[in-house]
């Protein structure tokens, strides 16, 4: 994933990576957040959280994926050994699909050559579109709200407006964007997208206070700036010519 999607899925967790840790390994506490960027080759993983639990001192890797991506365990592997060479510590790999976009990959990657096994990778892969709504609810994680609009039984204005209003109580206005953001995946109807737009439009002084509204704002400055050197330079041309 990259641009706007990519920073805001980062962001994401990075605002709360506890529960996103607890979610994932329940009683693990999170000590800290690694850099992604490995320095050895040009990757750079969604994020990598430095964990300890039961005295295990480990890093949780998790990557977003929108869409189905053939080559995941391939990828997840080339994350996991280059963080486990970076930051000499146990990695454990985690896959969250957004969305249903037909068969994944199963776990493990595995590869043979010649009838004899050469790697055996084993990584978690989590479906949000499979999984039930209420199973998720039931963690009470706030920071994992958001996603309960893309669980099997989410995509209704019910469970959107359940989360905005959990979201608001607990004062988490950062995560507001994420969920607009999020929704905008399965609410693809034009009925959806109008109420939406209406439900959103309630608290438009709170999101406009949010990280991820300035970074769609600059976005947008900056394309406009684009659009003027451009016409700027189409009538210099015709100014020469």
């Amino acid at each position: 994933m990259s641009g706007l999607w990519d920073d805001s899925l980062k962001m994401f967790i990075s605002e709360n990576p506890q529960d996103f840790a607890s979610w994932l390994f329940e009683g693990a506490i999170v000590v800290g957040k690694l850099l992604t960027e490995f320095k050895t080759r040009t990757l750079e993983a969604d994020v990598l959280l430095d964990l300890i639990k039961d005295e295990e001192h480990f890093l949780l890797h998790i990557e977003f994926q929108s869409t189905n991506d053939p080559f995941i365990g391939e990828r997840l592997l080339a994350y996991n050994f280059e963080a486990r060479r970076e930051h000499k510590l146990p990695v454990y790999s985690c896959v969250i699909y957004l969305r249903s976009e037909g068969q994944v990959p199963e776990s493990p990657l595995y590869w043979e050559v010649a009838n004899r096994e050469v790697l055996e990778f084993h990584y978690q892969s989590i479906e949000l579109a499979k999984l039930p709504t209420e199973g998720l609810r039931q963690t009470g994680l706030v920071g994992l709200l958001p996603l309960l609009i893309l669980t099997r039984e989410g995509a209704t204005h019910e469970v959107a407006d359940e989360v905005i209003t959990k979201l608001e109580i607990a004062q988490k206005k950062e995560l507001l964007s994420i969920t607009k953001l999020l929704a905008s995946l399965v609410f693809t109807s034009e009925s959806d997208q109008e109420w939406l737009k209406w439900r959103f439009s309630k608290m438009q002084d709170i999101l406009r206070e949010t990280w991820a509204y300035q970074e769609i704002l600059q976005e947008g400055r900056e394309e406009e700036r684009r659009q003027n050197l451009e016409r700027l330079r189409q009538a210099l041309l015709e100014i020469v010519q």
